[in-house]
């Protein structure tokens, strides 16, 4: 592989998929490396990319052999996503490029999954642009200037999506591999109450749209309601009815 950088310019950053740890950050040299590589990753997949945050190259590296029988048992998830982005959106998939912390199109991200929560739940593709292409680890670094930007813009999608939401719902966060590029994946349940946003708004799915329903009008009124029968009942519990509540009644 030739490069025209010069090496104190690149890092070599590799995805272990598959293993506890995730990944790992290298100095490029141009003598031969020795890396240490996780016994239980699958999969390896390195990056090249230049300080300025561009992606030089990848590569994606299998493993000969994955364990000793029960081949059939393991789903290469990877594969199965990949399928999943090339069938586009629909009612329970959306695609989301991947977004700077504090940026107003953080709160699309937000309604996508209450709008998942309050139909029949859903999965948000983070890192992918509306066709279905995967946008990479150099979109990544542009919206996170950390070494591990797909770590940080997951860790912000939870943090995000705990602090917004009410009651908060049943969401699994991982990081995947599609066509040689690292996403992110939120898989959210179906939610048995009513989602809302921490200002009452509810979102639900309608085709490929996260749409406002018409509940979210209703929610502070419940609320208060609520709390009042509550408060009604503590009051009064066990004592006989004044004559004027008795009155007002009638």
């Amino acid at each position: 592989m030739e490069v025209n950088s010069a090496p104190l310019d690149l890092e070599l950053q590799i995805i272990h998929v598959g293993s506890e740890k995730r990944s790992a950050n290298y100095p490029v040299q141009i003598e031969p490396m020795v890396l240490e590589i996780p016994e239980d990753a699958r999969e390896l997949i390195p990056f090249i990319v230049h300080k300025n945050g561009d992606l030089v190259c990848s590569h994606s590296l299998n493993s000969l052999y994955r364990s000793f029988g029960g081949f059939e048992d393991q789903v290469d998830e990877g594969a199965e996503y990949a399928q999943a982005v090339q069938s586009g959106e629909n009612e329970v998939r959306e695609f989301k490029p991947f977004v700077t912390p504090r940026d107003k199109k953080e709160f699309e991200l937000v309604k996508t999954v209450v709008a998942f929560a309050n139909t029949d739940g859903g999965t948000l593709f983070l890192g992918v642009d509306d066709e279905g292409v995967p946008l990479g680890v150099a979109a990544a670094r542009k919206c996170f200037k950390t070494r591990s930007p797909i770590d940080a813009q997951r860790a912000r999608l939870k943090s995000l999506i705990t602090e917004n939401t009410k009651p908060v719902p049943s969401v699994a966060y991982k990081t995947v591999d599609v066509n040689g590029s690292p996403i992110v994946i939120a898989e959210v349940k179906k939610s048995p109450s009513v989602c809302s946003t921490q200002d009452n708004r509810v979102y639900v799915r309608r085709g490929a749209t996260s749409r406002l329903s018409c509940i979210p009008n209703v929610l502070p009124l419940v609320d208060m309601a609520a709390k009042s029968w509550r408060s009604l009942r503590a009051n009064f519990a066990g004592a006989p009815l004044s004559a004027s509540i008795m009155r007002r009644k009638r």
